[in-house]
């Protein structure tokens, strides 16, 4: 029995979620007491754990809904202080989360005369012209296909399921490549919103929302802190 104990111990101090696992199956087929302290406080660092995993999973995926789930579940359980630093990335991720898609919002807010107005340009001023471009390139548009304004101005007449306002409702980052947001991010780069709003309401829309998509991209190339920490099997310092 005391080699069960040394077990559970070394493995909640280690914080190694597989071997505490292990040694929990040990101390039960051994008929040892679950009332006793250790074995009360390794289920909790197992607990904790599993609980941890599962935030930082959503977090990986940028899931809005499965971080927000899994906030309220630490919250519920009573660790929002011992797992603080994870509690802050997922918010903050969820945050950006939710800009974006307050971002879409507005685009679909837009009425179909501003699209006209987009659509009715035969010259347009360059930033209106450059911002369709760098938004049609995130809907998935191929740059050879999009040489002239008249190629762009096609684009956003379009209806049905080609429907601009449509398009981007059911624009996934996870689709769209690196290489893309980093042309994209270019193109945008080279204007202000206050140059949008002085030309078209509805272009400085997409202009906002196409700056949020690359930004979207960007941050999920990024390897976090947490990730690295994970990835190495370091046990958190809460």
């Amino acid at each position: 029995e005391e080699e069960v104990r040394e077990g559970l111990r070394k493995a909640a101090h280690d914080q190694d979620q597989p071997a505490l696992r292990a040694c929990v199956e040990r101390w039960r087929e051994a008929g040892m007491s679950t009332d006793e302290d250790l074995y009360k406080f390794a289920t909790g660092v197992s607990r904790e754990l599993e609980i941890q995993s599962v935030l930082r999973e959503a977090v990986r995926r940028r899931s809005l809904t499965d971080i927000e789930k899994a906030m309220g579940l630490v919250r519920e359980r009573g660790l929002a202080d011992r797992l603080r630093v994870d509690m802050a990335e997922a918010e903050r991720v969820a945050e950006s989360l939710r800009l974006l898609e307050r971002l879409r919002h507005e685009v679909l807010q837009l009425n179909q005369s501003t699209i006209s107005e987009i659509r009715s340009y035969s010259n347009p001023p360059k930033p209106v012209h450059k911002v369709m471009l760098a938004t049609f390139l995130l809907l998935g548009e191929d740059a050879n296909n999009m040489k002239s304004w008249q190629d762009v101005r096609l684009l956003v007449g379009k209806t049905g399921k080609e429907n601009l306002k449509r398009r981007v409702q059911q624009c996934e980052v996870k689709k769209i490549r690196p290489e893309v947001a980093g042309t994209a991010r270019r193109i945008l780069s080279k204007f202000d919103l206050d140059q949008l709003r002085d030309v078209s309401a509805g272009a400085a829309a997409f202009f906002i929302w196409a700056q949020g998509m690359v930004q979207e991209v960007e941050e999920r190339q990024k390897e976090t802190p947490l990730d690295k920490e994970t990835a190495s099997g370091a046990a958190p310092d809460n």
